[in-house]
């Protein structure tokens, strides 16, 4: 069979348009008995629901309450963004040789024919294409979280003078190394980037739609001498992480391989393969409102007449304090972490 190249990321989660929730994510998530919105108190129980169960239908597998598909495609997309980029630690899907986000199709599009016409000679010199460049410009606004739904709130960016200053040196860098003129660049890139990846106010959008391009194991990885962050691709033929912006190299560093080997993430994906499995975990203190539901929980005892999914209810792991030390049930007791 041929090798996947993309996977469209809008897919993920609304699968029949964006009037539901039903991609293959939030399929996936629904059989193993995992919220896809996440394990806040409020994602837990949004609105007047008591449990985050009722509002999906486990048949269809599709979010059934209205009210609450913007918010939770918007919580989604930030969940899946969260795991694609990140500046810190390497915990990134492109440090980890996984793939990165791309845009949409760029063919046939002005603006993006604009941008590549003010830096045909430089791509052809360094090598490398106008998809990389917006995606290296797609990974730096996903570092400065520039998405809904995360806790972060970026400010708008209608045009090239709203971005921040990092951002506007990355560009003014590549001005510099295209021997443009300042100021040619900006206004283009913001143009293009709309065109293929963000919306009117500068913020990522998954349903351009994004795409996440599939790194595969014989593919070429470009790490910066300077500062040590891993590329899937040239991109600009500038280093992504802002506070750096170094060249980087024109021969590749190694294979996606190699990656997969050291990298924690991708080790447990590719190489020690592991099937997902559901860990859902809640507190046993004196302060626990219901402490002899949860235990029944735990035990898989379920009381009430008609809970939405019972599997769903059930617990995996208690997070207990001192309330070990008066006597209390645990049942069949698999394992203890103390820390």
């Amino acid at each position: 069979s041929p090798i996947q190249q993309y996977v469209d990321l809008n897919n993920l989660i609304c699968k029949s348009g964006q009037t539901t929730v039903d991609g293959e994510l939030v399929q996936k998530m629904l059989d193993l008995g995992i919220n896809p919105s996440g394990a806040t108190y409020a994602e837990l129980h949004p609105d007047n629901h008591d449990y985050w169960d009722e509002v999906y239908d486990f048949t269809q597998k599709r979010l059934t309450d209205t009210n609450l598909i913007t918010r939770t495609i918007n919580t989604i997309q930030a969940h899946i963004f969260e795991n694609c980029f990140g500046q810190y630690m390497k915990v990134n899907t492109e440090e980890a040789g996984l793939g990165y986000v791309a845009g949409c199709d760029v063919a046939n599009n002005n603006a993006v024919t604009q941008l590549h016409s003010s830096l045909q000679f430089y791509l052809t010199k360094e090598r490398i294409t106008i998809e990389n460049v917006l995606c290296a410009f797609i990974r730096i606004f996903g570092d400065k979280y520039r998405y809904s739904g995360t806790a972060f709130k970026p400010a708008p960016w209608a045009n090239f003078s709203n971005y921040v200053k990092e951002v506007q040196n990355a560009v003014s860098k590549l001005e510099s190394a295209a021997r443009l003129t300042a100021g040619t660049l900006g206004n283009q890139l913001h143009e293009a980037l709309r065109a293929v990846a963000i919306d009117q106010n500068g913020l990522l959008q998954i349903n351009k739609p994004l795409r996440f391009s599939l790194a595969h194991q014989d593919d070429d990885y470009y790490q910066c001498k300077h500062c040590g962050r891993i590329h899937l691709h040239r991109g600009m033929g500038l280093c992504t992480n802002l506070a750096c912006l170094k060249p980087l190299p024109i021969s590749s560093t190694g294979e996606v391989e190699t990656l997969w080997r050291s990298h924690y993430i991708s080790h447990d994906i590719y190489v020690e393969k592991h099937n997902p499995k559901r860990l859902h975990s809640e507190e046993l203190s004196g302060q626990t409102d219901n402490q002899t539901e949860r235990l029944l929980l735990f035990k898989d005892i379920i009381l009430d007449p008609s809970p939405a999914q019972p599997h769903v209810r059930k617990i995996d792991m208690l997070s207990v304090t001192t309330t070990m030390e008066v006597g209390v049930d645990i049942g069949s007791l698999q394992a203890i972490y103390q820390g």
